[in-house]
């Protein structure tokens, strides 16, 4: 037998998923003017082959967005984009839950972290 669906209004003990992207850490090819403009330490790349310097590109590390699917492939932990404390991906499971982010610890003010 199968159980009863819940009553319209019902407060569930969770949610499902909150978030499906994280902020991390990672190089990324900027314009050197760019890194100059924003004030951030970066490192110069031999990318330039026309000489030209008007495109030469630098490496800077910044927190940039990536998804629950780029993480889980690459093993990356990240933080929430809301309150910024550390999530891990979690992978999709076999009752019906999608794959998300989980915050290692819960926190109640943040709107996307599991408060039971």
């Amino acid at each position: 037998m199968e159980p009863m669906p819940p009553l319209p209004g019902t407060p569930r003990p969770y949610s499902g998923p909150r978030s499906t992207v994280c902020e991390v850490q990672k190089w990324v090819a900027i314009p050197v003017a760019e890194a100059l403009v924003t004030k951030e330490r970066y490192v110069r790349s031999n990318n330039n082959p026309s000489g030209d310097p008007a495109a030469a590109l630098c490496e800077v590390f910044r927190w940039v967005m990536i998804t629950v699917d780029e993480a889980l492939r690459t093993g990356q932990r990240g933080r929430c984009v809301e309150c910024k404390e550390p999530v891990r991906a979690h992978r999709g499971s076999v009752d019906g839950m999608a794959p998300h982010f989980e915050h290692l610890k819960r926190n109640p003010k943040c709107s996307r972290s599991d408060v039971r």
